[in-house]
């Protein structure tokens, strides 16, 4: 399940490439619409799966993203046509 901690973790990151005085950088997103998760990679090597249990919370994280994040490090994982 999505909990507020969530948004909290994501808006701790810095979303940008420049040099600054924090300790972490989200370097990369990866999204994946199909299994509504958000992968979370930052620069020193942590990695963490957002998993969204509905439609409305992966909405709420995926408008997070898109007003927060630069957008040159989201990604979107390709359409799957076949079942993992």
């Amino acid at each position: 399940m999505l909990k507020t901690s969530t948004f909290d973790y994501l808006n701790k990151f810095n979303y940008n490439y420049s040099m600054s005085y924090s300790d972490e950088f989200l370097e990369n997103i990866t999204i994946d619409v199909c299994k509504r998760t958000f992968m979370l990679y930052s620069d020193d090597g942590q990695k963490r799966k957002v998993k969204c249990d509905t439609t409305q919370q992966f909405m709420d994280v995926l408008q997070l993203i898109n007003n927060s994040a630069d957008p040159r490090i989201v990604e979107y994982v390709d359409i799957s046509t076949t079942e993992d």
